[in-house]
């Protein structure tokens, strides 16, 4: 599950962080004394998992929030980190427990899902703006076509003409609900 552990203490300022949350970060159990917490999380967010931080401790209440990481490799990883204040009996915070689960993969797949969604939105746009254009490009002339007939089937024709010129009015008007169907 990718799913790491800590437990801070603030009153002795010790931290405690399970071996899975070191694996997370990329450090080995030789550089775990050598390497600080603080300096992995991205520059960017450092600020804003502060303030969530001091907001959960200030207000006693849970958290649930994302943030980078920069592993010592270079790599930069997605973290969701939940966990909330414990108190005393005296409602003074004496730590703070959470967890925070390696959440990159799923991250790029929604990334990737929500780029597939755009493509086929403007792909449906593309669509939808080609049937358009081809409705009116093929109907309008169907239509002059049958229109046409129309009025040749009222004019005095020989009988043969006719009988061609109906042919010719009935195929445009299959024709017609052909293209209207596909349309």
């Amino acid at each position: 599950g990718n799913i790491g552990s800590w437990e801070w203490d603030p009153v002795n300022e010790k931290m405690y962080r399970s071996d899975e949350m070191y694996r997370i970060f990329g450090i080995s159990k030789e550089k775990r004394a050598e390497v600080s917490y603080a300096q992995l999380v991205h520059p960017d967010d450092r600020e804003y998992m502060d303030k969530i931080i001091e907001r959960s401790y200030k207000d006693h209440m849970p958290f649930n929030f994302f943030f980078r990481i920069l592993r010592p490799d270079g790599e930069e990883r997605v973290l969701n980190s939940k966990g909330k204040v414990v108190t005393n009996d005296r409602d003074e915070v004496v730590k703070l427990v959470g967890t925070s689960q390696d959440v990159t993969d799923a991250k790029k797949a929604e990334q990737e899902l929500m780029k597939a969604k755009q493509i086929a939105e403007q792909s449906l746009v593309l669509k939808e703006t080609f049937l358009a254009n081809m409705s009116h490009e093929i109907r309008t002339p169907m239509n002059a076509i049958i229109g046409f007939t129309d009025i040749l089937i009222k004019r005095n024709l020989p009988a043969q003409e006719k009988e061609y010129v109906q042919i010719i009015k009935n195929s445009g008007e299959n024709l017609l609900r052909i293209i209207n169907d596909i349309l």
